[in-house]
């Protein structure tokens, strides 16, 4: 915990050690939300090079064969569309909970 303290949030140790529980754990949420913003600008422009990519090799594929994007370069919430479209009957519910 020291070593994230000082390396990502900046704070010195004496500074660290003088934080409670629920300070640290604010520090901690704003790091969250900071790298979370960072993931997102990241994958943003990832998403305009796999969009250029697609449209500049479709009309070079043959007919009926399109490249999506998604084929192209896959980001994590292209992940989450897969898992959040997905519902669950209440028998895999059940059968979930069993094994565990």
């Amino acid at each position: 915990m020291l070593e994230i303290a000082v390396s990502e949030i900046s704070l010195s140790p004496s500074q660290f050690w003088d934080l409670s529980w629920y300070e640290w754990g604010l520090y901690l949420l704003r790091l969250k939300k900071i790298k979370d913003k960072e993931l997102r600008e990241y994958e943003r422009s990832w998403e305009q090079t796999r969009i250029l990519w697609a449209s500049l090799l479709n009309p070079h594929m043959g007919a009926g064969k399109l490249v999506k994007p998604t084929d192209l370069i896959t980001l994590s919430y292209d992940k989450d569309e897969d898992v959040k479209g997905k519902r669950l009957t209440p028998e895999e519910v059940a059968e979930r909970f069993k094994k565990k």
